[in-house]
């Protein structure tokens, strides 16, 4: 129930968040020149740098105003890598003999997310730690079995990138 709420929560500011973002990327002007009344305030060593990667992200938000071809494009490129990710847990778990429904590979990316987000060389540790959690934690997987799957599920993910890397 706790995770149901959470991703309720979650989905809601998700939406608050990106109406936000195609508002200040409609009405950058005057949100930029509200900002700079705000920034004023503050010392100039505060200010100067927090405006300017404000400028730099609302230049970023400039992509919200691509053609509408142009975003589902993106879009339709977005909810394949995402499925494509999901069929690749989706065999992992069947590697392992984890027998879980297919929506859970999606869970588990949202979980990777935020185990990547923290700074550790090469994500080790972060990954494996958020892999665990969702399986073991959330989806009742054996420890020993999440682990596994966990470390094989990372070494076949950079591998890829690892020969490329290297043939570049």
């Amino acid at each position: 129930d706790a995770l149901r709420l959470a991703g309720a929560v979650t989905a809601v500011v998700a939406v608050v968040v990106l109406v936000a973002l195609i508002l200040f990327s409609l009405y950058a002007d005057r949100a930029m020149s509200l900002l700079e009344r705000l920034l004023s305030w503050l010392p100039e060593r505060l200010g100067r740098p927090l405006l300017g990667m404000a400028r730099s992200f609302a230049g970023g938000l400039v992509v919200l105003q691509a053609p509408p071809s142009h975003l589902l494009a993106i879009l339709g490129q977005s909810l394949l890598l995402w499925l494509v990710m999901g069929l690749v847990f989706e065999f992992n778990y069947i590697a392992f003999g984890i027998t879980l429904p297919v929506h859970t590979g999606f869970l588990l990316m949202i979980f990777l997310v935020g185990g990547v987000s923290i700074p550790t060389p090469g994500i080790l540790g972060g990954f494996h730690a958020a892999f665990l959690l969702a399986l073991n934690g959330v989806f009742g997987v054996d420890r020993d079995l999440a682990v596994a799957a966990g470390l094989t599920a990372h070494a076949l993910s950079n591998l890829p990138v690892l020969l490329l890397g290297i043939a570049f």
